[in-house]
């Protein structure tokens, strides 16, 4: 019983960090303490129902719960920019002008189209089209550390789009520079390769390097070909397939002359003309955090197992995402899991493991040192 029960008192670990983000009211507090707690705590499904019913004596009904996720005068927009605030406002955690912003969608699936924003298409992990919700997203990323920034559901309204992905993603990268983002560079996938998102970037005076589709058009030394075929002319030239070879400046159809760096049978395009081609390739690397996320956060913190239909509440469930996440890589740079578990916290795998060991000791009847010892804890808070 004590796996299925998430105690009352949470470690002081999580207390102090909602004290110090200083957002949520205080009829508020132990609704979203259980809420961040549940998403860890690796339930067979994440719901209201499942939450409340892993309060001990049923201490948070559902329709607390409910009214908490749905209907509570807290913002989600307000808390989203409270968190990055609180951020900024750490030397361990604030943005860097060597940073990168990548931009990237990811999809939820959805069983029917009763959930507000689910319709029938690209479901990425399956590689085809299914009923899922589809989120674009911004994220920060540097050689030490990396995190959420915002989210924008994708919608559509007579099978059209209201924004599409690239408005979207544009809205991303200008709100990241007006809030005061720092970074260097805007990095994204081929899809988002485009002279809506190009421009964008470079409208704020910022670097980026993308990707080619093989069939991109593109004229090189004056003769019209595709991004697949310089692949050819690279290799040519190249003693192994990652080594990055230098192509210089091409004129790609519909963005204009930018420069081509190829690596691994694949075509990289950039506006920088200065650094050198392995900088190019490494900036690119940048964009795996947010992938990694998207992994990590379904995986550890519930991002797709919501139960909720309106996209409002939604939302209020990614930007808990979003903080949970934020709790976990800020503990970890300030090396509070030092203090509470044995064993280095790498991964959000491990924070897993260790709050929900956290949370077992807190919810056992008897707390020993051989129970302690088993967990990996040095601590209960």
């Amino acid at each position: 019983m004590t796996n299925n029960l998430i105690a009352i008192t949470k470690p002081k670990v999580l207390t102090n960090f909602l004290d110090a983000l200083a957002f949520f009211k205080h009829k508020h507090l132990s609704k979203v303490l259980h809420y961040l707690s549940g998403l860890w705590h690796n339930l067979i499904r994440f719901n209201l129902e499942t939450l409340s019913n892993a309060t001990p004596n049923g201490a948070l009904r559902y329709h607390q719960l409910r009214y908490f996720i749905n209907d509570a005068g807290w913002d989600e927009t307000a808390l989203n920019e409270r968190r990055i605030a609180f951020l900024q406002h750490d030397r361990r955690t604030r943005t860097r002008e060597n940073g990168t912003l990548s931009i990237d969608d990811t999809s939820v699936r959805k069983y029917g189209t009763a959930t507000d924003g689910v319709y029938y298409q690209h479901y990425g992990a399956e590689g085809r089209n299914a009923d899922c919700k589809v989120v674009v997203t911004s994220h920060y990323a540097d050689d030490t550390k990396d995190f959420p920034l915002d989210a924008e559901a994708y919608y559509k309204d007579d099978d059209m789009p209201i924004e599409s992905k690239i408005d979207l993603a544009c809205s991303l990268i200008s709100r990241a520079v007006k809030r005061g983002i720092s970074f260097g560079w805007a990095v994204f996938d081929r899809w988002y390769c485009t002279k809506q998102v190009v421009r964008k970037v470079e409208e704020h005076g910022k670097y980026f390097v993308s990707k080619l589709k093989s069939n991109r058009v593109v004229v090189y030394r004056g003769e019209r070909t595709s991004a697949g075929n310089l692949v050819t002319v690279a290799a040519a030239s190249s003693a192994s397939e990652e080594t990055p070879v230098d192509l210089g400046c091409a004129t790609v159809q519909n963005l204009g002359d930018y420069r081509i760096v190829v690596r691994g049978g694949e075509c990289f395009i950039t506006n920088n003309c200065t650094v050198t081609p392995e900088e190019i390739i490494r900036r690119y690397e940048m964009r795996w955090p947010i992938d990694d996320f998207y992994k990590q956060a379904k995986e550890n913190l519930s991002f797709g197992h919501f139960q909720i239909r309106k996209g409002l509440p939604i939302m209020r469930h990614w930007m808990l995402v979003f903080l949970a996440y934020t709790f976990y890589m800020h503990a970890k740079l300030k090396g509070a899991f030092s203090n509470i578990a044995t064993v280095a916290v790498k991964t959000l795998g491990d924070f897993r493991r260790t709050m929900q060991n956290l949370n077992f000791v807190r919810a056992a009847e008897e707390k020993t040192d051989v129970l302690m010892a088993q967990l990996g804890l040095r601590t209960v808070n």
